[in-house]
Protein backbone atom coordinates (compact mmCIF):
# COMPACT_ATOMS: atom_id res chain seq x y z
CA UNK A 1 0.00 0.00 0.00
CA UNK A 2 2.90 1.91 0.75
CA UNK A 3 3.64 2.12 -2.54
CA UNK A 4 0.75 3.20 -4.10
CA UNK A 5 1.00 5.94 -2.03
CA UNK A 6 3.93 7.12 -3.52
CA UNK A 7 3.03 6.49 -6.73
CA UNK A 8 -0.21 8.54 -6.46
CA UNK A 9 1.93 11.31 -5.27
CA UNK A 10 3.90 11.68 -8.38
CA UNK A 11 1.23 10.97 -10.56
CA UNK A 12 -0.73 14.16 -8.97
CA UNK A 13 2.12 16.14 -9.64
CA UNK A 14 2.78 14.62 -13.09
CA UNK A 15 -0.99 15.05 -14.36
CA UNK A 16 -0.48 19.22 -13.47
CA UNK A 17 1.45 19.57 -16.63
CA UNK A 18 2.17 16.53 -18.65
CA UNK A 19 5.83 15.74 -19.35
CA UNK A 20 7.16 13.86 -22.51
CA UNK A 21 9.69 12.33 -19.73
CA UNK A 22 9.89 12.00 -16.16
CA UNK A 23 12.98 11.18 -14.23
CA UNK A 24 12.07 10.02 -10.34
CA UNK A 25 14.73 9.25 -7.89
CA UNK A 26 13.01 5.96 -5.96
CA UNK A 27 14.47 5.01 -2.68
CA UNK A 28 14.86 1.12 -2.41
CA UNK A 29 12.95 1.19 1.40
CA UNK A 30 9.79 3.10 -0.49
CA UNK A 31 9.55 -0.23 -3.42
CA UNK A 32 11.79 -2.03 -5.92
CA UNK A 33 12.15 -0.12 -9.45
CA UNK A 34 9.99 -2.53 -11.00
CA UNK A 35 6.86 -2.65 -9.11
CA UNK A 36 6.86 1.14 -8.55
CA UNK A 37 7.16 1.12 -12.16
CA UNK A 38 4.11 -1.21 -12.76
CA UNK A 39 1.88 0.48 -10.58
CA UNK A 40 2.53 3.83 -12.97
CA UNK A 41 2.21 2.19 -16.01
CA UNK A 42 -0.89 0.65 -14.77
CA UNK A 43 -2.02 4.25 -13.69
CA UNK A 44 -1.52 6.21 -16.30
CA UNK A 45 -3.77 3.66 -19.11
CA UNK A 46 -5.92 5.70 -21.22
CA UNK A 47 -4.45 9.26 -19.35
CA UNK A 48 -2.86 12.50 -21.11
CA UNK A 49 0.16 10.85 -19.12
CA UNK A 50 0.37 7.38 -20.91
CA UNK A 51 2.63 8.47 -23.23
CA UNK A 52 5.15 10.25 -20.97
CA UNK A 53 8.31 8.17 -20.80
CA UNK A 54 9.19 7.24 -16.67
CA UNK A 55 12.50 6.93 -16.19
CA UNK A 56 13.54 5.60 -12.51
CA UNK A 57 16.62 6.08 -10.48
CA UNK A 58 16.91 3.20 -7.90
CA UNK A 59 18.41 4.99 -4.81
CA UNK A 60 20.22 2.77 -2.66
CA UNK A 61 19.52 2.26 1.33
CA UNK A 62 22.12 3.86 3.14
CA UNK A 63 22.36 3.46 7.18
CA UNK A 64 23.87 3.86 9.95
CA UNK A 65 23.62 2.50 13.77
CA UNK A 66 24.96 3.76 16.68
CA UNK A 67 27.48 0.38 16.90
CA UNK A 68 29.39 2.37 14.44
CA UNK A 69 28.13 0.84 10.82
CA UNK A 70 27.26 3.15 8.37
CA UNK A 71 26.68 1.88 4.83
CA UNK A 72 24.61 0.41 1.99
CA UNK A 73 21.70 -2.16 3.51
CA UNK A 74 20.62 -4.55 0.88
CA UNK A 75 16.89 -4.97 1.52
CA UNK A 76 14.65 -6.67 -0.98
CA UNK A 77 11.91 -4.11 -1.37
CA UNK A 78 9.35 -2.06 0.57
CA UNK A 79 10.31 -2.14 4.33
CA UNK A 80 9.41 0.37 7.42
CA UNK A 81 12.33 -0.37 8.98
CA UNK A 82 16.07 -1.83 8.56
CA UNK A 83 18.10 -3.43 11.02
CA UNK A 84 21.96 -2.85 11.62
CA UNK A 85 23.98 -6.12 9.70
CA UNK A 86 26.42 -5.53 12.11
CA UNK A 87 24.78 -5.51 15.78
CA UNK A 88 20.97 -6.52 14.89
CA UNK A 89 19.54 -3.22 16.06
CA UNK A 90 17.66 -0.71 14.57
CA UNK A 91 19.60 1.65 12.18
CA UNK A 92 18.93 4.93 11.22
CA UNK A 93 18.16 5.50 7.54
CA UNK A 94 20.22 8.21 6.10
CA UNK A 95 19.07 7.87 2.13
CA UNK A 96 16.78 5.31 -0.16
CA UNK A 97 13.67 6.66 1.93
CA UNK A 98 12.14 8.70 -0.43
CA UNK A 99 10.46 8.96 -3.56
CA UNK A 100 11.35 12.57 -5.41
CA UNK A 101 9.95 13.61 -8.90
CA UNK A 102 14.10 14.70 -10.29
CA UNK A 103 13.01 16.40 -14.36
CA UNK A 104 10.69 17.01 -16.39
CA UNK A 105 10.86 17.45 -19.89
CA UNK A 106 8.48 18.88 -21.95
Amino acid sequence: MHEFKAAKDILDELKKNPPKKAVISLGKMISSKDVFLEILKEHTKQTPLEKTEIMIEEIPLRAKCSCGFEGIIDIPGHVHFVRCPKCGKIAEVLEGDKVILKECIY
